[in-house]
């Protein structure tokens, strides 16, 4: 293969521009999807992301079209109004705590298996549209990393 042409490589194009993340020791970002494949660099500290494959989604209990929180965002910043746009991106939550899983509440959980990732500087993670994650900043201090999403 040529490596000066993308030849015979599939086309990705990029669909968020890059973006810095910022996050102090500890730090959790609650278990949701992206919408397009993601690609994240690790910068400065470390991070543990546990990951959900796209064929266990219904057993990750991803918050229902009626639940308040599916608009929350948007009557925050947009009024009363819940824009579709908005909409969507609260869809892509879980329900779930993987760290304490209420199993009486998510019985489909029990079933569900992640895959742990631990990045420290340096290292570079890609992951594919609707791969449930959970993001904890392991520190030290402050955590920074870089995203940017693709399809």
């Amino acid at each position: 293969m040529n490596m000066q042409s993308n030849e015979g490589l599939p086309a990705l194009q990029c669909t968020q521009s890059a973006r810095l993340w910022l996050s102090s020791e500890g730090a959790i970002t609650p278990m949701h999807y992206d919408s397009s494949t993601s690609f994240l660099c690790q910068i400065r500290g470390g991070k543990r992301m546990v990951l959900y494959s796209d064929d266990q989604l219904s057993a990750l209990y991803p918050y229902a079209d009626d639940h308040p929180l599916r608009c929350a965002r948007s009557r925050i910043e947009y009024g009363s109004e819940c824009l579709p746009a908005i909409v969507l991106l609260s869809r892509r939550r879980s329900q779930v705590n993987p760290e304490s899983p209420d199993l009486q509440r998510f019985p489909q959980f029990r079933i569900c298996r992640g895959y742990e990732a631990l990045l420290r500087e340096g290292d570079i993670l890609l992951f594919g549209s609707k791969v449930m994650h959970y993001t904890q900043s392991l520190g030290p201090k402050t955590c920074m990393s870089i995203t940017t999403r693709f399809e």
